[in-house]
Parts: structure tokens; sequence; C-alpha cells
């Protein structure tokens, strides 16, 4: 997608009017976006770090948010993606939104209950000391799912589809096997699969600690499988994880923890 259709798409999605609904309970999760928004009034502070080794090297990425409801279900939200050491030369900044569709009015009883459409879209550019000047230099994220709360184990299930460019799913460098067998590196433009599934479930297991995954398909950065736990203390909320990646040839592993403040 070119860098005047994410500016046009954020221009357009500005002009939504917000409706007023109840707010639902807030959680976290680790690779994909929440199915929750900041309570209308509030800021939320999010921090997540991936550790990693790769050859032989300590590899640190980073991706920082701040979101404020501006509504009972929708929030603003200013990033900051892709800070690490060593550089990766792919930091971005971001603005976007997220909002949520209740899908059921009325009393929520039955077995799938909190049942929820959420959309949101970021608009990234470039900043800092860009060192591929092949990389476009706006960008985004779109991505829509639904999710339900399974009664009465509370467990939360998610699943939706997004596309983004590589401002978040990565610029990197991928190997091929080139003549004689030898590793040839090759400058990779845009994610190898930028159109992806994502999924996740939520179990808690007592008011202060709940089990986590979550999935997002294709071959870049963030595609990966996260496993984790859940820690909620007062306005607090601290998760624990494990990111397999999906490539197992060019991608590596990494410890993952995240942290969420609310204001």
């Amino acid at each position: 997608m070119k860098s005047t259709a994410w500016i046009s798409t954020c221009i357009v999605a500005s002009l939504v009017l917000l409706a007023e609904n109840k707010s639902l309970g807030q959680s976290l999760i680790a690779g994909i976006p929440s199915a929750d928004v900041a309570k209308r009034g509030h800021i939320e502070f999010t921090h997540e770090s991936q550790w990693a080794s790769q050859n032989s090297k300590l590899k640190w990425n980073s991706f920082n948010f701040f979101t404020y409801g501006i509504a009972n279900r929708t929030e603003l939200a200013v990033s900051l993606v892709n800070v690490g050491s060593p550089g990766t030369g792919n930091v971005a900044a971001g603005i976007g939104y997220k909002t949520i569709v209740p899908l059921r009015k009325g009393e929520d009883v039955g077995t799938f209950r909190e049942r929820k459409l959420s959309v949101g879209q970021m608009v990234y550019a470039a900043v800092g000391p860009e060192k591929n000047t092949n990389r476009d230099r706006v960008g985004g994220w779109i991505y829509s799912h639904v999710s339900t709360r399974l009664w009465p184990s509370r467990t939360r299930l998610t699943g939706g589809l997004s596309y983004g460019s590589s401002h978040v799913f990565g610029f990197r460098t991928t190997n091929l096997i080139g003549l004689n067998g030898l590793v040839e590196p090759m400058q990779q433009r845009v994610p190898l699969s930028p159109f992806t599934f994502i999924g996740g479930i939520e179990q808690p297991i007592t008011k202060h600690v709940g089990l986590l995954a979550d999935w997002i398909s294709g071959r870049h950065d963030i595609a990966a499988l996260i496993t984790g736990v859940q820690f909620t203390i007062a306005h607090q909320v601290l998760i624990l994880a494990y990111k397999r990646a999906n490539d197992r040839v060019n991608d590596t592993d990494a410890l993952v923890t995240e942290v969420m403040i609310h204001f």
C-alpha cells in the first residue's frame, strides 16, 4: 500500500462519529492488539521488550504505545516501534486509533459473552537515521478482530485479520542460499506476507494471574507464537512470555517482557 493510501485512510478514520457505550474489563495481550481500549479520559502506557541471542550477541527490540480513551469504546494511540540494540534501521513513529463495536445488545448471558468487534489502524513514518533509503517513508497497520468470552471459564478467544507495512512488520536482511551453497544476505523491502491472521486466547486463573497465547501468521519480524503469564496488580499489568518465530531460518526466538500502566 502506497504512502498516500495510508494517509488517506487515516483522514477518513478521523471523520468517523464515535458512539457511546459501556466499556468492558481491560486486558493486555502480548503480540496482537487487545480486544479492549483505554477507559474514557484515562491514559495507558505500554512498553514491550523482546530479548534474543543472534550470532552470540544480545539483540533487543522494543515497542512503545501511549493510548488515551476519547470515548467509552474508542482510544487514540501514539507509538514508537522497533527501538532496539543493535540498531535495526527501522525505528518508526505512529499515530492511530482503535474502536470497539459490541456484537450483542441487552443482557449478556449464555456461553458466549462480551462478544465484540475491534477495528484499528496505525499510520507510521520512518524516523531517526534511515540507513536504507529504499524503504517507504510512510506505512502503517490496519487490523480487525472479533472476540468473545466463554462462560463460566471466562476464557477469551480472539481472531481476525491484519495488513501492514515493514514499519511494524519488520525491514530486515534475509538469508538466501546462493551459488555453491553459500549464504547470501538479501535486503527485504516489504514483509514477505503483509496480509496476516491474528489470533489469541486469554485464560484468567485468579484475580491477579492469567495465562495467554497469541499468534500472528506469515514470515516477518513479528510473525510468531507468543505464550506467557500475565500479572495484574492495581493499575499495572505485567507479562512474561516466550516468542517462537514462525520462520525458523531467518528469525530468532525471544524472551518477551511487557508492562502496561494505567493513569
